[in-house]
C-alpha cells in the first residue's frame, strides 16, 4: 500500500492469503511484513516453532473459593502475570483439562477479547495451573527460547502484526490456526538468550515484587486480624445511636461497614480521620490541550492508576515542563500516595517512589502527603484493604459514574497500629515498588533490542562488546 491516508493501495501478492477484510492489509502491517522480509533474519510461523497449541475450557466451570488457579486473559499484562482478582476451579474440573495444564516455559498470548495480543512465560510459580478459552498454550520447541518469544510479541512490531490477526469487531479473537500466519523472527541462539534473559531477570523482580507485597498484606492482616472478620448479610439491622452521623443514605449505615467497625473496636484498634494524619491534600484538573506535551511530564489520570502501580511510561497525559514548573507547589513528591477519586475503579491507591518522578496529579486523582504519624506504605496498604474499599463504599456518590470528594475523603477512618511495624510495612511496599519498576525497565529494554535487531542495528558483535 502506498498511502497511510488512501483510500486504495497496492499488496504485494506474496503477502495475500485467504483474508479478504481490508482492515488484514493495513499499510502499517504491511510495512512491517516488508521490515521482517528485509531483515535477513530467519522468519518462521509460530505454529513451526511448536509442539502444542491449545486453549482452555470454554465453559462448564464456576468459580470457587479454594482450588486450581485458573488465570484468565486479564491476568495476563505488561509480560507478565496481575493476579489482584484471583479466581479458582475445583480440582474435579481441572483434572477433566489437562490439555490446558500449564508447564514451565509454556508461553500464553491471549487471543480473545479487547486486549488481545499479552503474552507472558509459565514461571516455576505457575506450574499445573489451568486458563481460560481465552488465552493460548504455546508450547516452543526446546531450541526455540520463549523468553525470547514472548519478548517479540510484546514489542510495537511484533503486537501489530499480531493484532492483526484478530477477527470481529464486537469481540476480536484470533483462531488458534491463525498462528500458521503468524511470522516470528529467529536471530542466533546467542542473541535470542541475551534479550530472553533480560525477561527472565524482569519476572525474578516482578516476583520479589509480589512477594515483598504479599508480606506486607499479610503483616497487615494479622495486626488487625482480619481473617477473623465474619459478616453475614440481612435485610434489616439496628444502629447504635452513637455512630448516627447527620446524613441519612443508607451507604453511611451499611451493616458490612458498620460489623466491621465493631471488629476493629474489638481489637483494640485506634481509628483516625484521615485529615488528622495527612500534611495535606493536593487535587489538580486536566490541563488544557495546549499544555500538553507527547513527551512531557506525566499528569496522571485514573487510568494511570491500579493498586501499587502508575503508568509512567504509557500515560495517557503529558505536559510540558513550563507548564508543571508553573505547577511546582503541587508536584508529586516521593513517599507522595496518589488514589482515583472517580470510577470505576475508584479509591486505587500506589505509593510514589523517587524512580517514578517527576510527576503532576490530574484529573480524579488526590496526592495524600502524610504527616509524623503515618508511614506512606503502610497508608497506601491500607487504602487498597477491605478498610479502604469499605471507606469507598460509605464516602462515594454517584450512580453510573461515581466520585470521592476530598471533603469526604478526609472522613476516611484510618487504623494505626505501632510505628515500627507501619515503618516494616513501607520499606516492604516501598521495595515492591522498586522492583516492579526495574522488571518494566528490563521489559522495555528487550523489547527495544528486538525492533533494533529488526531494523538490522542489533547482531552478535553488539552482545560481545556489552559483555
Amino acid at each position: 500500500m502506498n498511502s497511510l491516508n488512501s483510500n486504495s493501495g497496492w499488496v504485494p501478492h506474496t503477502l495475500i492469503v485467504d483474508r479478504i477484510d481490508s482492515g488484514f492489509y493495513r499499510k502499517t502491517d504491511i510495512d512491517n511484513l516488508k521490515k521482517l522480509s528485509d531483515s535477513n533474519l530467519k522468519l518462521k510461523t509460530l505454529t513451526s516453532l511448536s509442539t502444542k497449541i491449545t486453549d482452555g475450557p470454554h465453559d462448564g466451570y464456576t468459580f470457587v473459593e479454594e482450588g486450581v488457579l485458573f488465570i484468565r486473559s486479564q491476568n495476563i499484562k505488561d509480560a507478565g502475570f496481575y493476579l489482584l482478582d484471583k479466581k479458582y476451579i475445583d480440582k474435579e474440573f481441572h483434572d477433566k483439562f489437562q490439555k490446558s495444564w500449564l508447564k514451565e516455559g509454556d508461553l500464553l498470548i491471549t487471543r480473545i477479547g479487547h486486549y488481545y495480543g499479552n503474552a507472558a512465560v509459565v514461571s516455576k510459580n505457575y506450574i499445573d495451573c489451568n486458563i481460560n478459552h481465552a488465552i493460548a498454550l504455546v508450547r516452543l520447541k526446546k531450541e526455540t527460547d520463549p523468553y525470547f518469544v514472548c519478548a517479540y510479541i510484546n514489542s510495537p512490531t511484533g503486537y501489530q502484526l499480531y493484532r492483526r490477526l484478530g477477527k470481529s469487531f464486537t469481540s476480536p479473537r484470533v483462531n488458534l490456526a491463525d498462528y500458521q500466519e503468524y511470522l516470528v523472527p529467529i536471530p542466533s541462539n546467542n542473541i535470542q538468550y541475551y534479550i530472553g534473559n533480560k525477561m527472565r531477570k524482569a519476572e525474578e523482580l516482578r516476583e520479589e515484587a509480589k512477594r515483598l507485597r504479599d508480606e506486607a498484606e499479610v503483616l497487615f492482616t494479622k495486626q488487625l486480624n482480619l481473617n477473623e472478620f465474619i459478616y453475614e448479610d440481612s435485610s434489616s439491622w439496628k444502629v447504635d445511636e452513637q455512630l448516627l452521623e447527620p446524613y441519612l443514605n443508607v451507604q453511611y449505615y451499611n451493616k458490612k461497614y458498620l460489623e466491621f467497625q465493631r471488629h476493629l473496636k474489638k481489637q483494640g484498634i485506634k481509628m483516625v480521620p484521615l485529615n488528622s494524619i495527612l500534611k495535606c491534600i493536593i487535587k489538580n484538573s486536566s490541563p488544557d490541550e495546549s499544555d500538553r506535551s507527547k513527551n512531557g511530564i506525566p499528569s496522571l489520570i485514573v487510568s494511570d492508576i491500579d493498586p501499587y502501580k502508575i503508568e509512567i511510561r504509557n500515560s495517557k497525559i503529558k505536559v510540558k515542563k513550563e507548564y508543571y514548573e508553573g505547577l511546582k507547589e503541587d508536584e508529586i513528591l516521593d513517599c507522595d500516595v496518589v488514589i482515583t477519586t472517580a470510577g470505576p475503579p475508584l479509591g486505587e491507591a500506589c505509593l510514589v517512589v523517587k524512580d517514578m518522578l517527576p510527576l503532576l496529579s490530574g484529573a480524579h486523582v488526590s496526592t495524600l502527603r502524610p504527616n509524623e504519624k503515618i508511614t506512606a506504605g503502610y497508608l497506601t496498604v491500607v487504602l487498597n484493604s477491605i478498610v479502604g474499599q469499605l471507606e469507598v463504599e460509605k464516602n462515594s456518590f454517584g450512580i453510573r459514574q461515581q466520585y470521592i470528594f476530598n471533603d469526604q475523603l478526609t472522613k476516611f477512618r484510618i487504623p494505626l497500629i505501632d510505628m515500627k511495624l507501619q515503618q516494616e510495612i513501607h520499606e516492604k511496599i516501598y521495595g515492591s515498588i522498586k522492583a516492579e519498576i526495574a522488571s518494566n525497565q528490563l521489559i522495555n529494554a528487550a523489547k527495544e533490542d528486538v525492533e533494533s535487531l529488526i531494523n538490522g542495528n542489533f547482531d552478535d558483535s553488539f552482545i560481545n562488546e556489552t559483555e
